[in-house]
């Protein structure tokens, strides 16, 4: 502990402190910095204040209405955490109401078209329709998009094509018409119009990346599906995120090798199972597109049709890719010829899928969100893979009598339970048929599948071919792991301070480490930092109930 505080804790006050003395927050009329620091932290209700602050000296600014809302409609209601409600949709609601009052017929049909996008956002579509029609300018920016959605939610089937063509055409919230149009006529199944679409639209690079890849895949041109797919990875990554993912990936690769204390293994080797596993994460691609455009598999907003895809479009897809290195390192090399190299191996491979997945998301606009995935997704990814593998591990080294329990049979059952936990933490987390209090289960399955990494790790360094008591019975990497990932957090504060202010960094340090931060790198810590070694002992996991073996 001693060692933690002095070695750790204090550098990181002092340097909290240097930066908050040199580095300058953004001025007071700063307001496009301060609003995209607010944002990027992860903290829309800061972003919110400050677009009231622009609309009280501008209130006929339509884009600082439109983005207000937007920030607005990023809190949600309440966190499982807080005692109030983060919003107050009434008084929102109550101060719109006060603009349609207005003499001004500007802000007239500002309030209307705010009611009408505050409703659309309650999926209150009636009331949004009798105040979006209510505008008396027709050609308002964002309004005949909006219009369009609100129809297209009512089931009309050929007016809100012509309201979303209309936006596009005035040059207005272009992007957004883009989307739900082609959304909508993929939805309808309107794959001709959608390809007109695609054609003809003023920015084809709007439309959502799976409906491009869908049109590549329809016109047979598959040396564009695999350029698509290579956009989807690089296309929004600038220079921090690539930093970011790269100390990310260093943290957790060095955490692989120091834990394989008997016989690490080599560079060389880890290197290609890393490689193997960015390179087999483009293959997930494919088989996401195979299942929603041959099988209609997709996030559908039900309960039941978003659980089936994350257990299958998800969990499957994802387990069976990720396991991929590792079944090639077995099959084509010499290399896992020891228990621990089959859990090392299969976290490898799911590193380098999570590397480039981490690529996916880390541009600028996240930058103060990076270490949600050091802390979380990129150890879950480890874990399940471990999991996955663990029955190959158990089917070898896990009873008295090697073999009693066949390999394919230990393998299945701990492959199925990998893609359910994988799929049933996405389901919890990315379901919008759920409460919000129920995404606390995602966590509880995090916690779970973390524990369960920890303890194979040390049945299989109990059972290692080259298990020697001169190394010690007790491996202890506690402040190798809160050193490197209080190194993410750090990188990514000091990143937010230069691009926003100290302020919004210090805000973003604290919510993040407040709101399950500080609880998950204490749960890494202690169940992937420690291990009390003895060979030959066997703790079971899963269910199963081996003999010790000596």
């Amino acid at each position: 502990m001693k060692r933690l505080l002095l070695y750790l804790l204090l550098p990181t006050l002092l340097l909290i402190a240097f930066v908050n003395l040199v580095v300058p927050d953004p001025a007071p009329g700063d307001f496009e910095r301060r609003i995209a620091g607010s944002l990027a932290v992860g903290v829309p209700g800061q972003a919110v204040q400050v677009y009231a602050q622009r609309l009280a000296l501008d209130p006929y600014n339509l884009d600082d209405h439109y983005a207000y809302l937007q920030a607005y409609f990023q809190q949600p209601q309440r966190t499982f955490l807080a005692r109030e409600d983060l919003r107050d949709d009434e008084a929102l609601i109550a101060s719109y109401t006060r603009l349609t009052q207005e003499d001004d017929l500007r802000l007239r049909d500002i309030g209307h078209y705010g009611l009408g996008l505050i409703y659309a956002n309650l999926q209150q579509f009636p009331a949004a329709r009798l105040h979006l029609e209510a505008v008396r300018d027709t050609d308002l920016k964002y309004l005949n998009n909006t219009l369009g959605y609100v129809y297209w939610q009512q089931q009309a089937f050929t007016v809100p094509e012509a309201f979303f063509k209309k936006e596009i055409l005035l040059g207005g919230n272009v992007r957004g018409a883009t989307v739900n149009l082609g959304l909508m006529l993929y939805q309808r199944k309107q794959y001709d119009a959608l390809q007109w679409l695609y054609a003809t639209a003023p920015h084809p690079e709007y439309l959502p990346p799976h409906l491009e890849r869908f049109l590549l895949l329809r016109e047979a041109d598959f040396r564009g599906y695999l350029g698509a797919i290579a956009r989807r990875t690089y296309q929004h990554l600038d220079l921090l995120g690539l930093l970011s993912a790269v100390l990310i990936l260093l943290t957790w690769l060095f955490f692989l090798h120091k834990v394989d204390v008997f016989e690490p293994e080599r560079a060389r080797y880890l290197s290609l199972a890393l490689g193997l596993g960015m390179a087999f994460s483009l293959v997930s691609v494919w088989l996401y597109d195979l299942l929603e455009f041959s099988l209609g598999l997709g996030m559908n907003g039900t309960w039941w049709g978003d659980l089936l895809y994350c257990l299958f479009g998800i969990g499957l897809v994802e387990e069976a890719v990720k396991l991929l290195p590792l079944l090639v390192m077995m099959a084509f090399t010499r290399q896992v010829n020891e228990s621990i190299d089959l859990l090392i191996y299969a976290a490898a491979g799911a590193l380098g899928f999570a590397f480039i997945e981490n690529l996916t998301y880390f541009d600028a606009d996240a930058l103060g969100t990076f270490h949600r995935r050091a802390f979380s997704a990129v150890p879950m990814h480890m874990a399940l893979s471990a999991i996955a593998a663990y029955g190959i591990l158990y089917a070898q080294y896990g009873q008295r009598a090697p073999g009693a329990t066949s390999m394919g049979r230990a393998f299945g059952i701990s492959f199925t339970i990998a893609v359910v936990l994988h799929g049933l933490y996405d389901y919890w987390l990315i379901s919008e048929a759920l409460p919000e209090p129920l995404r606390v289960l995602a966590l509880a399955i995090f916690v779970y599948a973390i524990l369960v990494f920890g303890r194979a790790i040390t049945n299989a360094l109990n059972h290692s071919e080259y298990f020697s008591r001169r190394q010690g019975r007790y491996l202890s990497l506690v402040f190798y792991l809160t050193g490197m990932l209080l190194a993410v957090l750090l990188f990514e504060y000091i990143a937010v301070a230069l691009r926003y202010g100290p302020t919004l960094a210090n805000l973003g340090l604290f919510v993040s480490m407040v709101l399950g931060g500080g609880f998950v790198v204490g749960l890494l810590a202690v169940a992937l930092g420690q291990y009390e070694l003895q060979r030959g002992v066997w703790m079971p996991l899963l269910g199963e109930q081996p003999e010790r073996a000596e």
